[in-house]
């Protein structure tokens, strides 16, 4: 429009009438019409206002986020230490379990140990305690045997004129005249004791009793003829003489017999009663 124009105060459409030409099926009034900027406005406002507390809102809840997060990462590493701890009190646990069955089975081989020594000791106990018993009715019986044959020395008997050595003998409780004459001048020596060691004299008979063991240790070289009588009782005597003696018959007595060694020019012969 060009300035000479334009016409101040010259009555024309109205905003609104020109509304109504463009838009002739609106059912708003002027008054309405007039409202609509106003009201757009505050709704516009209104929208402005509702953007920025959706900010506000948007921020608070991305912090909320991030604490959140953090408190998460926090609780993953709190969960994490725990969970450490809990596989080494677990390790623990299991090095312990280990260290008492090894310390178990270690005394249950103790107790195993100690039971068998202490039924050891008992047997020993017990063995100790028979052989003691044992040993004081040998101890009794050959004191007994010992104050008979005291009481009942070799003697001497005449048989169809010559004179014999006769011994004493235990079981049938009388003499037994033996092959040995008595009038040759032999000298008859008790021998005490149950474990001896002779040197044998010639022209002399030894007389012992029960023996556990007999050693002769050395024989004269005599005309005289020396004999020597023993008893091998329930344990075999151990018999054993020097390199130089020779000995026939038996060399090994037995049990529960009566033995005689007959010695003459430093040799001997070992018999046995019947």
């Amino acid at each position: 429009m060009e300035a000479g124009t334009l016409e101040i105060g010259v009555p024309g459409m109205s905003a609104y009438e020109l509304y109504i030409r463009h838009n002739p099926d609106s059912q708003l009034t002027e008054e309405e019409y007039a409202e609509s900027p106003i009201q757009a406005a505050g709704v516009a406002l209104a929208m402005v206002e509702q953007l920025e507390e959706t900010e506000v809102s948007v921020k608070q809840a991305e912090q909320l986020r991030v604490q959140s997060e953090q408190g998460r990462e926090a609780s993953e590493q709190a969960r994490a230490t725990a969970e450490q701890a809990r596989i080494t009190a677990e390790q623990q646990r299991v090095l312990a379990e280990q260290t008492r069955a090894v310390n178990e089975s270690a005394r249950q081989k103790a107790e195993a140990g100690r039971q068998a020594a202490e039924t050891k000791r008992e047997e020993n106990t017990a063995e100790a305690i028979r052989n003691s018993e044992e040993a004081t009715r040998k101890a009794e019986d050959e004191a007994a045997r010992v104050r008979t044959l005291a009481d009942n020395p070799p003697k001497i008997v005449e048989v169809n004129g010559m004179a014999y050595w006769a011994f004493y003998d235990l079981e049938t409780q009388q003499y037994v005249t033996s092959p040995h004459r008595a009038d040759d001048g032999t000298i008859v020596q008790q021998v005490e004791g149950s474990a001896v060691s002779l040197d044998i004299k010639g022209g002399t008979m030894y007389v012992c009793g029960e023996l556990t063991s007999l050693t002769i240790a050395s024989v004269e070289n005599s005309t005289k003829p020396s004999i020597l009588r023993f008893t091998s009782g329930t344990t075999a005597t151990q018999f054993s003489y020097s390199e130089n003696f020779n000995i026939t018959g038996w060399t090994k007595p037995e049990e529960n017999r009566n033995y005689t060694i007959c010695i003459l020019f430093g040799a001997g012969n070992m018999t046995y009663d019947e």
